[in-house]
């Protein structure tokens, strides 16, 4: 959303999941987008609509205004009445039955004038109604749905069946669709303007087709209501099949149009379809309740690829939500399932999906890959293809958790080959995004950009929302990151973000927001900081994967050790919850990452010798970004060296680091070259050499605006000035760190944070 806007939803307590979904995204986009959302619905708790309202105000509080249209009260009942009904002879007695039965709705007392109107009891004269029979005549029914009923028998049959029909395809439809499953003899078009006359259908567009809606959806539900239970299941299968030869595409009607018609076999397909489409736009409730309703229907005689499908489904489903003990339980059902049908693909399947699991994320490498292993050969002897990419692919996931590079190359090429051979998409940017995250890994940038813009190319082309996220919340903003481009690491987050909330990837959300976190912090800007790391946790504790668990817990505890002062504390509690969580399976996957930041954290509390022992366990263990955090491991031993006095041991690592961050071009860490450099300079005694190279570095981090950065560089001069003597270079460094943080300070909102940075700005500069 770029420009300012309203959206609304009407009716939303009857709208479908999707829509809800749909709803709820939008919502979550409202933080920063510059848009009204207007949702409208009963406020009754136990329909699905009721769950948006509890998320709004639990999500967005802030943001959230609820305006509850309760009944009108008896006076304004009796004036709306008055205003309404004002005609000749209408005794008080049939005013007060109207106004009783009405409860304070005014659609029913809208309904009341209809039905004079329908009796003839009062017609229009200008801009008037006038009386002109007796309007005491009309019974008043003791309900809005009662008098809709009344108002359609007033009908003829002909102009009623028609209406019936049209209900069949719900509250919208199309001239053409009541045409071809209505099959009476008489005008159609009569029907349709006695309707549109009598203000119940409502004619909604002419060109390129002529549809129609209901006025009201209760309206709809009462002339539906009114069918014969016979004459309504030949109606939904005469729509059925109307709708699967003129509009294929409208899958899930076509599937809800069967199951209407009691065809359990013909809507079968339909609801796989439905469900799988539902996965892949993440609207994860209407995939459950789709793919859930087909197994139901499932029997020996279903056909064996129907069935396989369904199950697969079930199990993504399952994994998309997280809930990964029930999607093992789902796959060793498609083993089984595929083992009493004789159908080896099937097998495949179901082993391919479980090693996954309790490879990647149990914590069973070596059972995972033995039976993959397994799962590869069959597929192979048997030419099954889809289980063979679907082996290949699984492989790379395992093994990137350790490290093993060879391999995934080994894998990717060969996944890569198959789905190019095959025509086959997912296979191919599977493949792409994986080699270009590897290639990341592997500090390969410039192939890395290339091929995750790559991927991101293919992925838009083919409708593929999961690759587009995933390479625009790590690997691209990475690379750009890595080229000193912050602006072009910060707009493909922000995209990433989006597309992350609208498919409720929350591994991909986790990764933007501790990136943006990052930056932030850098910048200064700690409110926002402090909420990119709050939202990375949330997501990251949604996932319930460990390694991101873990990721979430760790650097939201830098964010705070970076601010400082009292925050110190809970940065130190996180970084132990995040040591605890890397135990679990699966969690020592990014262990490279999180070794580096508590190392840090551990070092700036007075802890070098852990610290040392976590830069080196992140240098030496085999983790998937351990080549990617190696510049944050050997800048963690030179400052440990530096802590212990050591140059000579400081020197060695401090060529080390600066040799592999040169060598690869990785503009991101310049800075803590030159900040490592001053202090090693300072150690050895020149600090002449020392006090110019952050000279310089102060002009970078003040062009770039990274004023928590600049704030270390002011901090380092003054110790520097202190320790030779200079009394005016000091002050100047203590006015230079005063000014940056008091501007910090200035943007911070939220109390906490202030009196933390504050403590921590009052004990730096003494």
């Amino acid at each position: 959303v770029k420009t300012p806007g309203v959206v609304v939803f009407e009716d939303l307590h009857w709208a479908d999941s999707a829509s809800r979904e749909f709803a709820a995204h939008l919502a979550d986009l409202a933080e920063s987008a510059p848009f009204l959302l207007v949702l409208i619905y009963r406020p009754r708790r136990s329909e699905p609509s009721w769950e948006i309202r509890e998320r709004v105000e639990r999500d967005h509080p802030h943001l959230h205004t609820s305006i509850e249209l309760s009944p009108l009260p008896a006076e304004q009942g009796r004036n709306l009445i008055r205003e309404l009904l004002n005609m000749d002879g209408l005794t008080e007695e049939v005013r007060f039955t109207i106004l009783e039965r009405s409860d304070g709705n005014p659609y029913f007392l809208e309904e009341v004038i209809r039905t004079m109107i329908d009796a003839g009891i009062v017609e229009r004269d200008g801009d008037q109604w006038i009386t002109v029979g007796d309007p005491n005549s009309v019974a008043i029914p003791d309900n809005l749905r009662a008098l809709l009923t009344t108002r359609l028998d007033a009908l003829d049959d002909f102009h009623k069946s028609v209406g019936q029909a049209a209900a069949v395809f719900g509250r919208e439809f199309r001239y053409e669709e009541v045409a071809a499953i209505h099959g009476g003899i008489g005008d159609l078009d009569a029907a349709l303007v006695e309707l549109r006359r009598r203000d119940m259908v409502r004619e909604v567009s002419r060109v390129p087709r002529r549809e129609y809606r209901f006025k009201h959806a209760l309206v709809r539900e009462t002339a539906y209501e009114g069918l014969l239970k016979k004459r309504r299941i030949q109606l939904h299968a005469a729509a059925a099949r109307f709708l699967t030869t003129s509009q294929p595409e409208r899958i899930e009607d076509i599937a809800d149009h069967y199951l209407d018609a009691r065809l359990p076999d013909e809507a079968l397909p339909f609801l796989v379809t439905a469900a799988e489409r539902a996965l892949k736009a993440y609207v994860l409730p209407e995939a459950r309740t789709r793919v859930d309703k087909a197994l139901e229907l499932v029997h020996d005689d279903t056909p064996s690829d129907l069935v396989k499908r369904a199950l697969e489904t079930s199990g993504k489903i399952y994994e998309a939500l997280f809930e990964m003990p029930e999607a093992v339980a789902v796959y060793e059902e498609l083993i089984a399932e595929g083992d009493k049908r004789g159908d080896l693909a099937m097998r495949v399947s179901g082993m391919n999906k479980r090693s996954f699991i309790r490879g990647a994320l149990f914590g069973e490498a070596e059972d995972a890959l033995r039976e993959l292993a397994e799962a590869e050969q069959l597929a192979e002897d048997q030419s099954i293809d889809e289980g063979l990419v679907e082996a290949c692919v699984t492989n790379c996931y395992i093994r990137s958790a350790f490290a093993d590079f060879d391999q995934v190359e080994h894998y990717m090429k060969k996944v890569a080959g198959l789905g190019a051979e095959l025509g086959l998409v997912e296979p191919r940017l599977f493949g792409m995004a994986h080699h270009s995250n590897t290639l990341v890994y592997l500090t390969r940038f410039d192939e890395g950009l290339e091929m995750a813009e790559k991927t991101v190319a293919m992925a838009e082309e083919h409708g593929q929302l999961k690759y587009q996220a995933e390479m625009l919340t790590f690997a691209i903003p990475v690379c750009h990151l890595r080229n000193g481009d912050v602006e072009s690491a910060l707009a493909a987050l922000e995209r990433g973000m989006e597309i992350a909330l609208q498919i409720g990837d929350r591994v991909s959300e986790t990764f933007a927001a501790v990136m943006q976190g990052k930056i932030a912090l850098n910048r200064g800007h700690f409110d926002e900081a402090v909420a990119s790391y709050t939202r990375a946790m949330t997501a990251a504790e949604a996932t319930a994967t460990p390694y991101v668990i873990a990721l979430g817990q760790c650097t939201a505890g830098t964010c705070f050790r970076r601010i400082g002062g009292d925050l110190i504390d809970r940065a130190l509690a996180l970084h132990e919850q995040t040591l605890e969580t890397m135990e679990m399976p699966t969690g020592k996957v990014h262990g490279a990452w999180m070794w580096t930041e508590i190392g840090h954290c551990s070092l700036q509390t007075g802890n070098r010798e852990r610290a040392e022992s976590l830069f080196r366990l992140a240098i030496e263990e085999q983790t998937a970004p351990m080549w990617l955090l190696r510049p944050a491991a050997l800048s963690g031993l030179v400052e440990v060296a530096i802590t212990n006095g050591d140059a000579e041991a400081a020197a060695e690592h401090f060529a080390a680091f600066k040799d592999y961050v040169t060598s690869r071009k990785m503009l991101d860490f310049y800075i803590d070259v030159e900040l490592l450099g001053a202090r090693l300079a300072a150690l050895q005694g020149d600090s002449d050499k020392a006090l110019t190279d952050l000279a310089r570095t102060e002009a970078i981090t003040s062009r770039q605006g990274l004023r928590r950065l600049l704030l270390d560089v002011h901090f380092l001069q003054l110790d520097i000035h202190t320790n030779r003597g200079d009394e005016a270079g000091a002050v100047a460094a203590r006015q230079a760190a005063t000014a940056v943080g008091e501007e910090i300070l200035g943007e911070t909102r939220n109390e906490d944070l202030r009196a933390a940075f504050r403590s921590e700005l009052t004990s730096r500069l003494g």
